[in-house]
C-alpha cells in the first residue's frame, strides 16, 4: 500500500486526539493523491480492473475464500456489505490471471501496525491499483485485511462475477456457518426456479 498505508490506518485510530486528528488530515491528503494516481493509470488497466473501479466497493467486504489453481489463475471470494445491484446478489469472486503464477504474482505482507486489528483476512479494509514498470507490462491489485495483511497480486487481467449461491466452508469439526443453513435454503430457491 502507497497511499492508504497500515501505519496511517493506525494512527487514524489512535485514542490520542493529536495522533488521530493529523492522521486524518493526512489520510484525506492521500486519498486525494490516490483519486489523481488513478485518473493518470486508469487508461492503462485492463477492462476487468476499470470495471471492479467503475461498479464496485469493496470496503467492509467480508473475504471468504482464497483459490489458486495450476494455471497462473488466483480468485478472491468476498461477500459485499452493500451490494450494488439490489437484486440481492452479495457474493462475487474476483478471478487475476497472475504474472508468472501464484509463486511470483502472489505476495503477502504482514504489517504489525494492525496486528488484532479484527480476524486475519475477515474484511476487505482497503485496495490500491497500480500499473507495474517491469519487462512486462502489468498490473498491480494491493488488498490490505483486517489483522494486518495485505496480498498484493501482480496480473495481466481480472474479472469479476456475481454468484447466486456460496456455501461458506465448516470449520475443524464439520460444523457449517449459522448462515450454512440459510444459504442452503438460497441454493433450493434457486434451483426451483430454474426448473419448470
Amino acid at each position: 500500500m502507497k497511499y492508504m498505508t497500515p501505519d496511517l490506518l493506525a494512527q487514524f485510530r489512535s485514542e490520542n486526539d493529536d495522533i488521530a486528528d493529523a492522521a486524518a488530515a493526512e489520510w484525506d491528503r492521500q486519498c486525494e493523491a490516490y483519486i489523481a494516481h488513478l485518473k493518470e493509470v486508469r487508461p492503462s488497466l485492463s477492462p476487468g480492473a476499470r470495471r471492479l473501479l467503475r461498479h464496485y466497493n469493496f470496503h467492509d467486504a467480508k473475504m471468504t475464500a482464497l483459490a489458486a489453481d495450476d494455471v497462473p489463475h488466483f480468485s478472491i471470494f468476498v461477500e459485499l456489505d452493500d451490494p450494488a445491484e439490489p437484486d440481492g446478489k452479495k457474493n462475487l469472486e474476483l478471478r487475476y490471471r497472475l504474472v508468472g503464477g501464484p509463486p511470483q504474482g502472489f505476495e503477502v505482507k504482514k504489517h504489525e501496525a494492525l496486528v488484532g486489528d479484527g480476524r486475519p483476512f475477515g474484511w476487505w479494509l482497503y485496495d490500491e491499483f497500480d500499473v507495474s514498470t517491469g519487462d512486462v507490462p502489468a498490473m498491480t491489485h494491493s488488498i490490505l485485511f483486517t489483522g494486518g495483511y495485505e496480498i498484493r497480486l501482480t496480473f495481466f487481467s481480472v474479472s469479476c462475477r456475481r454468484l447466486d449461491f456460496l456455501s461458506l466452508p465448516a470449520d475443524e469439526n464439520g460444523l457449517g456457518s449459522p448462515k450454512v443453513a440459510g444459504q442452503w435454503a438460497s441454493l433450493k430457491e434457486l434451483l426451483r426456479s430454474g426448473t419448470s
